[in-house]
């Protein structure tokens, strides 16, 4: 019995602890994240927490894929969807088999490997359709949208962030709704639906405000330069396009984003924005 409760008593600090590592994710804090899942594990294999070694495993992975350490990061991220797979009930389990994918599928994004990111992405996709599971589908349909819309995929782009939007306007789900809003926006500029598009960006704008992620911001900024581009060259002349714009260079909307990003540098997101900033 004392037993029981001793492990009850460690269950508590270990949950307390992940409520802190979502949060040092959302805020792009890898330093208190590697401290936090390092504290957490230690006790999840004192006591021999199978489900929590298994996510801390995933949550370690996604930090090492922060880092830039992929290699690494993707081998844990595998490793927990084989402690995940072995622990009985799948439909218990399967949400945090597909984020694993997910995040596999980021690691590859940042890469700059598309179409291994689009693979794990699908992965995710499709167990989260087969069980059931609606409100992932967001982050992973804006996702596999982002990463169309970087391999110049337009239609698969559209398609993908059209799938995301709609289940963002039926659900209250935060995470990378503001970059559905931005990319989708800048898709619907470049095809000259400027009020549709700017409502988009308008949106895009109010929601990364509220969750201040480092990573969603810089893509707001990416979404701004690429607008601004237009503008500097002529392709957009639209006085409401050119009034969000503000006068604002897109060399300087690309070194905000730079600087955003400035915890995560080794992803392509960083290498597109130096590009924008030196065009």
């Amino acid at each position: 019995m004392k037993c029981a409760r001793k492990i009850g008593k460690e269950s508590y600090k270990v949950k307390a602890l992940l409520v802190k590592i979502h949060y040092s994710i959302n805020a792009h804090r890898m330093d208190l994240m590697t401290e936090l899942i390092s504290e957490a594990m230690a006790i999840a294999m004192k006591w021999d927490m199978d489900f929590e070694i298994a996510l801390l495993k995933r949550l370690s992975g996604f930090n090492n894929v922060l880092i830039g350490n992929y290699d690494i990061g993707e081998a844990l991220l595998q490793e927990s969807i084989v402690l995940m797979g072995g622990l009985g009930d799948k439909n218990k389990y399967i949400l945090n088999i597909a984020a694993s994918y997910f995040y596999l599928g980021d690691s590859h994004k940042f890469r700059g490997e598309f179409e291994k990111a689009l693979e794990f992405y699908e992965m995710a996709i499709e167990l989260c359709n087969d069980f059931g599971i609606v409100g992932r589908l967001t982050i992973f349909y804006t996702s596999a949208g982002q990463t169309y819309l970087n391999m110049g995929d337009i239609i698969h782009a559209n398609m993908y962030f059209d799938k995301a939007l709609e289940l963002y306007e039926m659900l209250d789900f935060p995470w990378r709704r503001s970059i559905a809003y931005g990319c989708k926006g800048l898709l619907l500029v470049q095809e000259k639906s400027y009020k549709a598009g700017l409502t988009l960006l308008n949106k895009m704008d109010m929601v990364s405000e509220k969750q201040r992620n480092p990573y969603e911001i810089a893509i707001k900024y990416r979404v701004k330069a690429q607008i601004a581009k237009l503008v500097e060259e002529g392709q957009c002349k639209n006085k409401e396009i050119i009034k969000f714009v503000n006068n604002i260079a897109s060399s300087d909307y690309a070194q905000r984003g730079i600087k955003a990003l400035n915890r995560f540098e080794n992803c392509y997101e960083m290498k597109l924005l130096l590009a924008l900033r030196e065009d």
